[in-house]
């Protein structure tokens, strides 16, 4: 007959299954994939409440419960220090307790207003900054501490937690992004960085006469001179060896179109820098003759800001680009 320590990695191990079809199964919304990281987690520890919180400075929500409790539900606001979780917000990545009456908790506010006994948390830091906390309680007092086992099971769930919300930041962010790309008369597209299209809109494809599958992996070469690409390469080697007081440059060059012919443009260029101190570039070629030069810097202002708050969540770096042209 298995003993507790058996039994206890058997659990694990069911919870961690669960947790891997969860990851891997796309027929979930977002806020299915927090109830059921919730109800693995009040499972395994054998508890009646799991929930998600936010926390902003000392304010407090719940943001997604499952189970009934009568205080704890979606929506209720209080101040963190109603909360068990001011203590992993305080002093450490997690607590726990399993008898708050016991454990000289009866008058600690988070008891008073609760009525919660038992108690195992977890902290919630998205973008390295604290999000909230991952929780799973219970009005009955639990009989045995929590072992150290389920105590590493709740700080995974909290950093799995963690990466979801990130994710959908994320995605969040590319979708802002890929809306001000389109809403911008210039034509625009990233580069990797090696110098290839990872990214244009339909206005680039109009003004190139090129279609997006033609472009996208291609070389920025495939619309400009070699010595017009040399010459880009050149400064931005400048830029990021802070060769040159400011990180933007502009230049004259002609933009080759799929008919053979070519317009003149004027490339604007510019290194931007994400919270990480990380580089990325950008380039602007617009029409040199256009009439229509500060709506053309509004537009490109619009989009190098909205870069930014996408190259926050992104993980790799990329070359935000708009052409304009006659």
């Amino acid at each position: 007959m298995p003993g507790a320590r058996e039994r206890e990695l058997e659990r694990n191990n069911e919870a961690l299954q669960r947790l891997t079809e969860l990851a891997s199964s796309d027929s979930h919304t977002d806020d299915d994939i927090i109830d059921r990281v919730l109800e693995i987690g009040a499972d395994r520890l054998g508890l009646s409440l799991g929930y998600l919180s936010r926390i902003e400075g000392r304010d407090y929500e719940v943001v997604s419960v499952v189970g009934d409790h009568d205080i704890i539900r979606a929506g209720t606001e209080t101040d963190l220090e109603n909360t068990y979780c001011r203590r992993i917000v305080d002093r450490q990545d997690s607590y726990g307790i399993t008898d708050a009456a016991a454990e000289g908790l009866s008058d600690d506010p988070a008891y008073r207003m609760s009525g919660i006994a038992c108690y195992l948390g977890g902290k919630v830091v998205v973008g390295g900054e604290l999000y909230g906390t991952l929780c799973f309680a219970d009005d009955e007092p639990r009989t045995e501490p929590f072992s150290e086992s389920e105590q590493t099971f709740t700080r995974l769930l909290a950093e799995w937690t963690s990466r979801e919300i990130e994710r959908r930041q994320r995605e969040a962010d590319l979708e802002q992004y890929e809306s001000v790309i389109e809403a911008v008369d210039d034509g625009i597209y990233a580069l990797d960085e090696t110098g290839h299209f990872e990214l244009v809109n339909d206005a680039m494809t109009d003004l190139t006469g090129y279609d997006s599958e033609a472009l996208l992996g291609a070389h920025t070469s495939h619309i400009k001179s070699d010595e017009v690409v040399e010459r880009a390469e050149s400064i931005v080697r400048e830029m990021l060896f802070d060769e040159r007081e400011a990180d933007e440059e502009t230049f004259d060059l002609a933009i080759q179109r799929a008919d053979g012919t070519s317009f003149p443009a004027e490339d604007h260029m510019t290194l931007l820098w994400d919270d990480d101190g990380e580089r990325f570039g950008g380039l602007r070629a617009s029409s040199a003759t256009s009439p229509n030069a500060r709506s053309e810097s509004e537009s490109f202002g619009r989009l190098t800001a909205a870069s930014s708050r996408y190259s926050d969540a992104s993980a790799r770096p990329f070359s935000p680009s708009t052409t304009t042209g006659s």
